[in-house]
């Protein structure tokens, strides 16, 4: 988790060191850990939305073509 950018919060090089988001402010290990497991968390959950509104505008995608194809109204309401 700690190499992933979306998770470390981006990085950055500066020389030979290399600095993570994820390590500003924190003052421990289990700091650091609790951080990038939060945005883990994040990062998943975000993915699940994602697949749900995609299977919502498929089924909306679908139901506009039967109803289409059932001789309904194809105008807007305005």
């Amino acid at each position: 988790m700690g190499f992933n950018g979306l998770l470390n919060q981006g990085e950055e090089t500066i020389g030979d060191q290399t600095r993570y988001g994820v390590v500003e402010g924190a003052t421990t290990a289990v700091e650091i850990l609790d951080r990038l497991h939060a945005n883990c968390k994040k990062g998943l959950s975000d993915e699940i939305m994602q697949f749900v509104c995609f299977a919502v505008a498929i089924g909306l995608i679908a139901l506009g073509y039967v109803r289409l194809r059932k001789g309904g109204k194809t105008g807007s309401y305005v």
